[in-house]
């Protein structure tokens, strides 16, 4: 069982503060794309799918949150220019999933949903929602 949320962020914040630095803010800007790059990173042909929008365990919250993740993260997605009213990605925080969370991405329009199993994705046997994926760290794949 997860520590609650709340005590959660408390832990890691005073562990951040003392092993890495007191100021988040600029931690974050050089660790994370903000959103001109991603609009650069769109421009230069790239495409940006759902990562949730608070990096919560999906598998792990409420229906409730699951739809404002998805809801959220798709509003900024639109915001930043991915075409999301056609078809969009979702890439599962952790790999964690569950069946209302399938069920979810279905009553949203998602395409695709890209799991932590490794494994190169074959459209004809896997689900589409459910889709294995290379990592950076499993190249080169060998079958």
């Amino acid at each position: 069982m997860a520590l609650p949320e709340k005590l959660r962020n408390i832990i890691a914040r005073k562990l951040f503060a003392q092993y890495v630095s007191t100021d988040e803010a600029s931690f974050a800007a050089e660790l994370y794309c903000n959103t001109d790059q991603l609009k650069v990173m769109q421009a230069s042909g790239m495409y940006v799918g759902s990562h949730g929008e608070s990096h919560y365990w999906l598998n792990a919250v409420d229906d409730n949150t699951q739809r404002r993740e998805i809801s959220n993260s798709l509003e900024f997605l639109r915001e930043i220019g991915s075409p999301v009213d056609d078809y969009w990605v979702m890439c599962y925080p952790f790999g964690a999933w569950n069946d209302q969370l399938l069920t979810t991405l279905g009553e949203f329009g998602c395409t695709l949903g890209l799991t932590t199993e490794v494994g190169v994705a074959n459209i004809g046997t896997h689900q589409p929602l459910l889709l294995p994926r290379l990592d950076t760290n499993d190249i080169p794949f060998k079958l």
